[in-house]
């Protein structure tokens, strides 16, 4: 059975246990596919279902009965409406996919349906990807799952984008690396801090890094008393903008940071894990493999090398320490062992 099924046609005629709207927080009937749910389900009560429960936040989903559907449930699942595409939004998007999953898996659904959430509102590609990579990923955490996983889509160019973005995040997972350590080999995922060689966040891990990043440059001022550094920290964009914000605190309290750092690096990891499940489940997903995170102007958080450098895969060729990657590994452990979520969970990440 393919993982994810992307097909041509009405969500309305899909014979799936669980259809999903693409609600508002008013769970009204806003939309072409939502008004066609609803018109197929039997507008009145579907519209009473929907009033008893009254709202539901973006990011998040709920769930009525099927009635006059095909399907035995529909569950309301609410993308986000700004027009930015930015981090918040993405965050939103994922987690009202993983939402619906979570709700159908709860109601013991073999087959759920999705249309394309928040479809117009943002570029397509993105849209695609975020999808696709919820789904995705709950296949990997829940490997005992068999549920089928549907997108009905009407229009044939956006049907087609979506299997070439589906085609290309298969092939990804299916690559597994290699890191060369005293002499023998482990399963490795390496990641770049930047996401570009320009020092710019556009890769999805880099830019669900960032916020972490940030404090930890953020809170690296602090101790070095550079209050102008602190503030200017939380308003960068780039990643070569806080490498130089970072590179210019020296001096006395040095040991003081060094003493620290991996411990508040654990801090944030653990926070923003709490606050992205999309950075949570990517982290779940690599299951025991070794972390390497890649700079080649970083000594300290990363092994010292940019992506696709050969000396990336051997431990031994290292110049840096790679304490990003090592902490993340301990973040891991903590989610596979459900500790660190209780206690960070009121920890800011700004």
């Amino acid at each position: 059975m393919q993982p994810i099924q992307i097909i041509r046609g009405s969500i309305t005629s899909i014979a799936a246990e669980a259809v999903v709207n693409p609600a508002d927080c008013g769970l009204s009937d806003m939309g072409r596919v939502s008004h066609a749910i609803f018109a197929t389900a039997g507008y009145s009560q579907l519209r009473s279902a929907c009033r008893k429960i009254g709202h539901c936040a973006h990011g998040n989903a709920v769930i009525t009965p099927g009635f006059a559907l095909q399907a035995k449930y529909i569950i309301h699942a609410v993308g986000p409406a700004g027009v930015r595409g930015g981090v918040n939004e993405q965050k939103q998007l994922y987690q009202a996919y993983h939402q619906a999953l979570t709700l159908a898996a709860a109601h013991d659904c073999s087959s759920i349906a999705f249309p394309l959430l928040s479809a117009g509102v943002f570029p397509l590609e993105m849209l695609w990807k975020t999808g696709l990579r919820a789904c995705l990923a709950y296949r990997r955490l829940h490997p005992e799952s068999d549920m089928e996983m549907i997108f009905a889509i009407t229009d044939a160019k956006v049907q087609e984008t979506g299997r070439q973005v589906l085609t290309r995040l298969l092939s990804e997972q299916e690559k597994t690396q290699r890191l060369n350590m005293d002499g023998m080999e482990c399963e490795a995922v390496f990641f770049s801090l930047s996401g570009n060689p320009d020092g710019s966040r556009h890769s999805d891990l880099s830019r669900m890094l960032f916020p972490v990043l940030q404090t930890l440059v953020q809170q690296k001022c602090t101790v070095f008393e550079d209050e102008a550094g602190a503030r200017a920290a939380l308003e960068a964009e780039e990643w070569g903008v806080l490498k130089k914000l970072a590179e210019v605190q020296t001096g006395s309290r040095s040991v003081i940071w060094q003493g620290c750092r991996q411990l508040l690096a654990l801090r944030a990891l653990e926070a923003a894990c709490l606050q992205n499940s999309e950075l949570k489940d990517w982290l779940s997903g690599t299951g025991s493999a070794c972390l390497v995170a890649c700079d080649d102007q970083e000594n300290v958080w990363s092994c010292g090398f940019e992506i696709g450098d050969i000396r990336c895969h051997n431990l031994d060729c290292w110049s840096g320490q790679n304490l990003l990657g090592f902490t993340l590994m301990e973040v891991r452990e903590n989610i596979t062992n459900e500790k660190g979520e209780q206690q960070w969970e009121n920890y800011s990440l700004r």
